[in-house]
């Protein structure tokens, strides 16, 4: 019967390879979940299906060599498998490949399976750092990178081997390491290392050694022998990165340099004791020895072979008695961790689908609000174009006036001058008083025309001026219209942005407390101890408790509109709680690019506070992606919360954010919060709506330092 990993192989190569549209349905429900990095898709027929798969492959027609990287995969419900392939996409005529997460929830049906839930993560190129990850945890040894400053020892890195080898999950194992870096071996092999790595930081080159260690399985009962190299990657000044390789002594090893020791005791006390008669009978003497220690080395060896194969029988047999009595502990925790996980993920699927809706309202009411605009924009332009034609008609007619005056004026004028002519004439026949009067007359009606014409004029400039101040509020209404649409559009390019990345950051919860809740139910399959049954099942327990609370919060989060108003919240919350849903999402980011972080608290600060979570959260989690995003590979990043002392049930509380990444030059600071879409602009924005502040400093080169303050009530 084909296995459920195996169903996803072949689901990927017709989708990815085949690029068939027909034979890719046929692997998948009536009903699924499709999500990719820009949408999500609620799939409810068949021809809905089809639709969906046909547009998706005409969008990247190429073929693909599929290549899995890594599967990994938990049981969900009874009959419900949760698959994640990391695949490698390798074009046929191309060079480079690309990477890309996908993650299948397998439902059985009969003898069969079929897809009910399908999350495609963005094309990415794998990076060198994952090709000598995914390298060395498979390599049969354990990996340890270590980054010394003085006596400050700090992990960076551990392979696979010790996740196996301890019997702890990664979380687990990099926590301890935070706090004792050689947790793992008895007090006198910590001390010889801690000395070994100190004097290696300070030495200029430092040469490789060799020695042999023990480590202890995570519940201290197990103790594993090894042969453990280091040596110094590279030095940077003060700072010193060394690795370290661990290879295990197997039984048989042991035993046999056990034996062989006491051979070669043997053989010397011997020799001391008898004087050396010549050198040919010692000779022979040491060989026949030789032969017998060698022989009894063998006769050692087959009966530990014969007493380990004995021993291996009776735990068998102890195993499968007490099998029959955890089964049905482990079977009972398993469908209560099962029931709360899908209860808890109905209820947020309930409230991501009715966050979905109200921002598809809220797109659509934006779009008829851009077509209303734009309707708006038609009528304003149409109006303002025959306010141009009226215009231009009517500098067409003041023209003709001023034409029809100035030939008036020429008339009169040489009326006038007829009128002159005609009186120079009788003047010279002697009627002078004559000429004087009709050129009165025609004086007075020179000077009338003129005064009409002015008036004319002086009419024409008002009736310009009030058209030009039409024009110009018609222009400045335009203007603005134009400057609402292009805010809209931005607004709504953020919330798809924030969109993104609340998905991505419930991704990562998800991911996290799942691979939690399956080490601690490895954990009780392997246990025989009825009391560390119990205390596991408490673990698992405790971890699908929170997630209700962390996925209510991140909800909440990705209801935030950053460019919107945001309402004044009184939520009553822990400090506490607030930093672990941070450490939750971030920690995951910092520990794939090999990042330090940390999450500390003043001791004695007051924790329960009334306030926006959801802001404050978001304010975090903006400025740590920037952080995470501009910090290289063995660097730091550190969240430090204080809080003065409190005045009238309330009290400042500081949270300073450090990182030692690229910086931030002097040009760019006065600047850094206006771009609207950035990360750091929406932090600014939501910690002012709570009343905050945010001051940053940084050096280019030298890292940098956010500290938010903000006042919350107590309780």
């Amino acid at each position: 019967m084909q296995s459920a990993i195996d169903f996803g192989k072949d689901f990927l190569t017709a989708f990815f390879n085949k690029k068939d549209a027909d034979a890719t349905s046929s692997f998948l429900a009536d009903d699924i979940i499709w999500i990719t990095p820009n949408e999500i898709r609620h799939l409810r027929s068949v021809r809905s299906i089809h639709e969906f798969l046909r547009e998706a492959l005409q969008e990247d027609p190429k073929a693909y060599n599929v290549d899995i990287a890594s599967i990994r995969s938990a049981p969900g419900l009874e009959t419900t498998t949760i698959a994640v392939f990391d695949v490698n996409l390798i074009p046929k005529h191309e060079e480079s490949s690309i990477n890309i997460r996908c993650t299948l929830a397998l439902h059985r049906e009969g003898v069969g399976f079929e897809i009910v839930y399908v999350g495609m993560s963005r094309k990415y190129l794998r990076t060198d750092v994952d090709q000598i990850r995914g390298f060395a945890d498979a390599l049969p040894g354990g990996v340890m990178t270590l980054t010394a400053m003085g006596n400050d020892i700090r992990v960076m890195y551990v392979s696979g081997w010790f996740l196996r080898r301890l019997g702890m999950e990664e979380a687990a194992i990099y926590e301890r390491m935070d706090q004792n870096v050689f947790f793992m071996m008895p007090q006198e092999d910590q001390k010889r290392m801690i000395t070994l790595v100190g004097e290696m930081a300070v030495l200029k080159k430092p040469k490789p050694l060799a020695m042999r260690v023990t480590l202890l399985t995570g519940d201290g009962k197990t103790k594993i022998p090894c042969h453990m190299s280091i040596a110094a990657a590279y030095k940077d000044g003060s700072r010193t990165v060394l690795y370290l390789i661990f290879d295990e002594i197997s039984d048989v090893m042991q035993e046999a340099e056990r034996e062989k020791r006491k051979e070669i005791r043997a053989l010397r006390a011997k020799l001391s004791e008898k004087d050396k008669t010549t050198e040919a009978a010692h000779t022979e003497e040491a060989g026949e020895m030789e032969t017998r220690a060698r022989q009894q080395l063998e006769e050692a060896t087959r009966i530990a072979k014969e007493e380990s194969e004995a021993a291996a029988k009776l735990i068998k047999t102890k195993l499968e008695q007490a099998g029959k009595e955890k089964k049905a502990a482990v079977e009972k925790a398993k469908r209560e961790v099962a029931d709360r996980y899908t209860a808890a993920w109905k209820e947020e699927k309930k409230k991501s689908n009715e966050a979905k809706e109200a921002l598809e309202k809220e797109l659509a009411a934006a779009k008829e609000a851009a077509e209303a605009a734009q309707t708006k924009r038609k009528e304003l332009e149409e109006k303002l174009n025959a306010l141009e034609a009226k215009k231009q008609a009517s500098d067409r007619e003041y023209q003709d006036r001023i034409l029809k005056l100035e030939w008036k004026v020429s008339s009169t004028e040489k009326k006038a001058q007829q009128a002159e002519e005609d009186w120079q004439k009788r003047l010279e026949t002697g009627i002078e008083e004559a000429r004087r009067e009709e050129a009165g007359k025609a004086k007075k009606e020179q000077e009338s025309l003129r005064l009409q014409m002015e008036e004319e004029l002086s009419k024409e400039k008002t009736g310009k001026a009030e058209l030009e101040g039409t024009v110009l509020r018609m222009q400045k209404d335009l203007s603005e219209k134009e400057l609402s649409l292009k805010k809209k559009d931005v607004d709504q390019r953020i919330l798809s942005k924030e969109k993104d990345k609340s998905i991505l950051r419930m991704e990562s919860l998800l991911r996290g407390q799942m691979g939690t809740i399956q080490s601690a139910v490895r954990t009780v399959r392997a246990e025989k101890n009825p009391e560390k049954i119990k205390e596991q099942a408490e673990r698992i327990e405790e971890a699908a408790s929170v997630m209700p609370e962390y996925m209510s919060d991140l909800a909440a989060i990705a209801r935030l509109n950053p460019n919107g108003r945001i309402p004044a919240a009184e939520d009553h919350f822990s400090v506490k709680s607030c930093l672990d849903l941070v450490r939750l999402v971030i920690w995951p980011q910092c520990r794939q690019k090999g990042i330090i972080f940390s999450v500390e608290m003043t001791e004695g600060m007051p924790e329960e506070v009334i306030g926006g979570k959801a802001g404050l959260e978001l304010a975090f989690l903006c400025i740590l992606e920037n952080a995470v995003e501009n910090t290289a590979g063995g660097g730091t990043i550190t969240l430090t919360a204080s809080a003065d002392a409190p005045v009238r049930e309330s009290a400042y509380y500081h949270f300073r954010i450090e990182d030692n990444g690229c910086g931030i030059s002097e040009e760019r600071l006065p600047v850094l919060f206006d771009q609207p879409e950035s990360e750091l602009s929406i932090a600014r924005k939501v910690i002012g709506t709570m009343g905050g502040s945010i001051q940053v400093r940084s050096r280019l080169g030298e890292g940098a330092s956010f500290e938010i303050r903000v006042n919350l009530k107590l309780k």
